[in-house]
């Protein structure tokens, strides 16, 4: 068995040692107000612990002595479990105005609490999130959703770090991470639909709407005619609407950018019909009078009766939900011929790649093209 207690020294107060699972520990070396020597584990160097990130935190102590600070006690740190920092986690997201905040609890009483809430947070490894991640598999979770549970996790150490209760994050996925389970789940996510809906579907869909509840009707005519996201559509305001100019300027939109989207005759004769009320008044108003926080659970009730009911429930490339809308927007784009560069400006994609995906859907316009090449060169 190796000896863990024997230290090489790799730099002024910084030393290493081999533990008993063949991993590198870093310590490092100072002493405290009272003059005595001694040794502080800082951590591995596979969870991402280096000699400069010693260096730096060996300074930090010193300087703490030097202003009369207690560093006798600095291990205590080591008792703040990952509960703890998920406490910190949650103010976070409440402070930040995350969309639906209640699903970050949820992922975690469900999915995290049981495998790492209990363990300080200075030995949770990566090997930890590994076992977590198997967990989640087993229980035949969606790749997509395995990755937001990491990435939560991955968030909730970031701010711990930031509030100085933990030194690094395990849960992080990086280029230089040798874990390849880690990186088997980060690759393997598609979570691109190829589900848009046909005339007859979007037109039955927007019947049974408008019979059962008018307000949900008009989001959906909404998201079909214009490609407009689920939360761009809960927060437009009065003031956001020119009706003179039939368009309506979604401000709050995912890439952070705003961008105005031209509305259709019958939007405007819906809009029209209402009274307008205070500038700064939802369209969509909640109980409080601020914007409903998601579409109302009728829309999936309906959905799930007219299209999701024979297919499971993992199945996110074909199952119809409110983001099929957008992408039936942009796929009867595609269908009609319209440019690939004017349908990136009306989905508001930074990237055009994202837009690319609906190329396959246009017709051959290069055909036309070719034939012309063929008639005026090839005798």
């Amino acid at each position: 068995m190796r000896n863990t207690r024997k230290r090489e020294r790799v730099a002024t107060g910084i030393y290493k040692r081999i533990d008993a699972k063949g991993e590198i520990i870093y310590d490092i070396n100072f002493r405290d107000e009272f003059g005595k020597n001694k040794f502080l584990k800082v951590g591995r160097k596979s969870d991402g612990v280096t000699v400069a990130y010693c260096k730096q935190y060996r300074s930090k102590i010193i300087n703490m002595k030097y202003l009369g600070e207690d560093v006798s006690n600095i291990r205590k740190k080591s008792s703040i479990t990952f509960d703890d920092i998920t406490e910190d986690y949650f103010e976070y997201v409440k402070y930040a105005d995350f969309k639906e905040p209640q699903s970050f609890a949820n992922r975690y009483r469900d999915h995290i609490k049981d495998s790492l809430g209990h363990l300080p947070v200075e030995s949770i490894t990566k090997n930890d999130i590994n076992n977590l991640i198997m967990l989640l598999k087993d229980k035949n979770l969606a790749p997509a959703t395995i990755d937001r549970i990491r990435q939560q996790v991955s968030a909730t150490f970031n701010v711990a770090i930031g509030k100085e209760k933990c030194r690094n994050n395990p849960a992080s996925v990086s280029r230089v991470d040798s874990s390849s389970l880690m990186r088997l789940n980060k690759k393997s996510i598609n979570n691109a639909r190829e589900r848009y809906l046909s005339k007859d579907e979007a037109n039955l869909l927007l019947s049974e709407l408008k019979l059962r509840r008018f307000d949900v009707y008009f989001m959906a005519l909404l998201a079909l005619t214009t490609g407009a996201r689920a939360g761009e559509i809960l927060k437009i305001q009065y003031k956001d609407i020119d009706l003179e100019n039939r368009y309506i300027n979604l401000v709050e939109t995912k890439n952070g950018s705003s961008r105005k989207i031209k509305i259709t005759s019958k939007v405007y004769d819906i809009l029209n019909e209402i009274e307008f009320e205070s500038p700064n008044k939802y369209l969509f108003a909640g109980s409080k009078h601020d914007h409903l926080q998601a579409i109302p659970n009728i829309y999936s009730i309906i959905v799930g009766e007219l299209f999701n009911s024979e297919l499971d429930s993992r199945d996110t490339k074909h199952r119809v939900c409110f983001h099929t809308l957008r992408h039936t927007f942009a796929s009867w784009l595609a269908i009609n011929g319209t440019p690939i560069f004017t349908i990136q400006k009306l989905m508001g994609h930074k990237d055009i790649n994202m837009t690319l995906r609906y190329a396959k859907l246009s017709p051959d316009a290069g055909v036309e093209a070719v034939n012309s090449l063929e008639e005026k060169f090839i005798e």
